[in-house]
């Protein structure tokens, strides 16, 4: 059974206002890690006697990819966008619309009309005075907010005041994505609880981008740095669509959370008695007085001393054993009933079901590669409804390995809709596109509507990539449509149920190794039983370098799992490079951690590699017939090959002239722009950004597919192939016929 025991939510010793003198100090430039126990909050988020604010884009933090564009006489598009928990509203905040329109439309009859949350905001005329690109200001005080909020606009235009072409190309308004958000808010107090978690190290109901310091150890055990792996692939996975980033730093205001034992980490040691649950000599005690043992985990959250306002957790033990269990009580989802108030201590883990990381993960089905029969609902996606002329396309987004393989003639999806009455029978229809290519239309020709109706669409399967997005596109009409009379459209609707379903007969056959494969949500590394066929490899004397390169990549991890819908928890393996064991040694993929040529792994690869050590930090393309200039001004390098070791396995090697590069190795893996740019199977980076890649090694096709469906899949693509054979092989046929009556009548005669 698990114990753990609470402190109260708030320490008084943390409240900026009891911190006056270390304040003055800190305006005198002191610096340093502050006393624990006292601090003030951060310059960058406060005004002292006012209020807080943020600018919240359209294109940047609310993903409005393109312009709003109102088309016809009424048009509507809906922005939704949360609210953070710990806000309270202030006046001033503002809404900002980038606005322009057809010049010619009839101001007394033509409006945009802003909603928030059901509640009218603002109607604003369109006339001459923004038919040109315009910012209009619209006031949200007294603005209700909620934790998810609907922004809606809605738009009436008119270019004659009797008769006019409803659908008139001279009918339009745009909305800029330059638009904006001002919200200006009052921070709540901090509440340390660590039955939140991510809470309030992220929050889901967050805007913008996260970023989360981690206060490191110098010099950690094993089992501390799985920890480290795990918390922040954790965040990773739970950011879901947002971006979250994780950095090493050690003295600083924000978000920090410190893992270790206090004998590994400063900073925890340096917190001492200050913790909710002090440190005495360095070691936890238990309520007797005694050291807790060592595998017994430590769990912690208070305000962080150099800002009250954001939070700073402890994931530590009397033990390496400790830490990691700690680690693992907050990462995965079973232990999360265990977790509450301030502090827990985490006795016994293994009374606690665990994942079996060589399993994968039971509780993710959702991983790609997709099942072979899936719903709309599998994929993530719930029965939705659609109103008005010409709504917006219901976006069904669809991951697949690359190298996905369908199998047959075609593949099918079988959709399921339904569609209201009162409607223009004669144009209105729903539309299926497969990335971007129209599969089929259904018109809608019962005019009392359906409730429910189901077809089969075939696939063909050369439209079926890595990513594949399904538009489904209702074409709404009303019944009666003419230059004088109105448009009424509120009662036109249509539905695409979540039993609408995929069924796919399909393989997977890669050509490796190829680091361009990586922007697939980290393919191959990525896709065996929900991860647990990856293994990362760092030296066995990880230095502080190697710890931030680590702490990135196992967010990263976290952030491939939430594309493929793997489960919060992923598991995957850390080892040092001198304890790797044989078995994972010739059944992973393995990502090798090596600055300066450091990493055992890298050395026993010897020749396999291009890369190869020249002097004292210089790494040169072996393969090059003079001395190489394609990286020499390069300082952080990737390269992937075959393992030599497991079948249809890959090693990727993260290497770097120098310590403090390495990092720049990494951000080849985890920053898209820099992805983005990777191709062949060997890439470097230089200090001014600029990535190469080369080509070393050729590609091996590395397939799951049976002999006899890769006849069935090579008949499929040739359809002209099957006559040929048979042919061939009726003339064999023939032939051996014909040698054997000859051979027969011979006989015979002989006889």
């Amino acid at each position: 059974m698990a114990i753990f025991f609470k402190t109260s939510s708030s320490h008084s010793l943390f409240r900026a206002y009891k911190c006056l003198p270390l304040f003055l100090i800190l305006l005198l430039g002191a610096g340093g890690w502050m006393t624990p126990g006292a601090g003030v909050a951060s310059a960058s988020k406060v005004t002292f006697g006012g209020h807080l604010s943020k600018t919240v884009g359209f294109g940047n933090d609310l993903y409005v990819l393109s312009d709003l564009s109102f088309h016809g006489q009424q048009a509507s598009r809906t922005i939704n966008f949360p609210y953070p928990r710990r806000w309270s509203p202030a006046s001033g905040s503002t809404l900002y619309l980038g606005l322009s329109h057809a010049p010619g439309l009839v101001p007394r009859l033509s409006d945009l009309k802003v909603e928030l949350n059901g509640s009218l905001l603002k109607i604003i005329p369109l006339d001459q005075s923004n038919s040109n690109p315009t910012e209009v200001a619209i006031s949200l005080d007294g603005a209700k907010f909620q934790e998810y909020n609907n922004l809606i606009i809605r738009v009436t235009q008119h270019y004659a005041n009797e008769c006019e072409d409803p659908f008139s190309t001279t009918l339009w308004t745009n909305v800029s994505t330059t638009s904006r958000l001002v919200l200006n808010y009052q921070e709540q107090t901090l509440i340390p609880d660590l039955h939140g978690w991510p809470y309030p190290f992220f929050d889901v109901r967050g805007l913008g981008n996260t970023q989360i310091g981690f206060a490191l150890p110098e010099t950690p055990e094993m089992e501390t740095v799985r920890a480290i792996a795990k918390v922040a692939t954790n965040l990773g996975a739970i950011a879901d669509y947002r971006p979250v980033e994780v950095v090493a730093q050690q003295d600083k205001a924000g978000a920090l959370i410190a893992i270790g034992t206090a004998g590994e980490n400063q900073l925890i040691a340096q917190l001492g008695e200050h913790l909710p649950l002090p440190l005495k000599s360095g070691q936890f005690l238990d309520a007797g007085g005694q050291p807790l043992g060592p595998e017994i985990g430590v769990l912690e959250i208070l305000a962080n001393p150099n800002d009250p306002q954001s939070p700073l957790l402890v994931v530590s033990g009397n033990g390496p054993q400790g830490v990691e269990a700690a680690a693992r009580a907050l990462t995965e989802r079973t232990y999360e009933p265990i977790l509450g108030g301030q502090v827990a201590i985490i006795r016994k883990l293994n009374d606690f079901p665990r994942i079996d990381s060589s399993l994968g993960s039971p509780a993710s089905p959702g991983v790609v590669p997709t099942p072979k029969t899936c719903t709309l609902q599998d994929l993530g996606y719930l029965t939705t409804t659609v109103h008005g002329i010409e709504p917006e396309p219901i976006v069904v987004v669809l991951h697949e390995f690359p190298g996905v393989k369908p199998i047959g003639q075609s593949q099918k999806l079988r959709v399921v809709f339904a569609y209201g009455a009162q409607m223009n029978t004669e144009l209105s229809s729903l539309e299926v596109k497969l990335n971007d290519v129209s599969l089929r239309s259904y018109p809608l020709v019962k005019a009392e509507g359906e409730e429910h109706h189901e077809d089969v669409i075939e696939i063909p399967n050369h439209l079926i990539k890595p990513y594949n997005e399904f538009e489904f596109a209702f074409h709404l009409y009303p019944k009666q449509l003419g230059k004088c009379m109105p448009v009424v459209d509120k009662q036109l609707w249509g539905t695409l149920y979540e039993t609408t379903r995929l069924e796919l007969d399909k393989e997977y056959q890669s050509q490796l190794p190829d680091l361009s494969l990586l922007g697939y949500s980290g393919f191959p590394l990525t896709k065996d039983n929900g991860f647990s066929g990856l293994a990362i490899v760092l030296p066995c004397k990880a230095d502080k370098f190697c710890l931030a390169g680590l702490l990135k990549l196992a967010c990263q991890i976290g952030i491939w799992g939430q594309e493929l819908g793997a489960y919060p928890y992923i598991p995957y393996d850390v080892y040092f490079d001198n304890n790797l064991p044989r078995l994972v040694q010739t059944s992973r993929h393995l990502l090798v951690l090596s600055p300066c040529h450091t990493n055992v792994l890298e050395e026993k690869l010897g020749s396999a590699l291009a890369l190869q050590k020249h002097g004292a930090t210089i790494k040169l393309w072996q393969t090059s017939p003079q001395a190489p200039r394609l990286f020499e001004q390069a300082h952080a390098y990737l390269e992937e090959i075959l393992s030599p070791w497991a079948a249809g396995k890959v090693i990727l090697v993260v290497s770097s002239n120098s310590p403090d590069t390495l990092g720049s190795a990494v951000d080849l893996l985890c920053k898209p722009t820099l992805r983005a740019q990777l191709s062949g199977n060997l890439a470097s980076v230089s200090p001014l950004h600029i990535v190469k890649a080369a080509q070393t090694l050729p590609k091996t096709t590395v397939s799951k597919i049976a002999p006899w469906r890769q006849a069935t899949a090579f008949l499929a693509d040739v359809p002209w192939a099957a006559p040929v054979i048979l042919l061939v092989l009726l003339c064999f046929v023939t032939w051996g016929a014909m040698i054997y009556v000859g051979t027969k009548g011979k006989r015979t005669s002989s006889n």
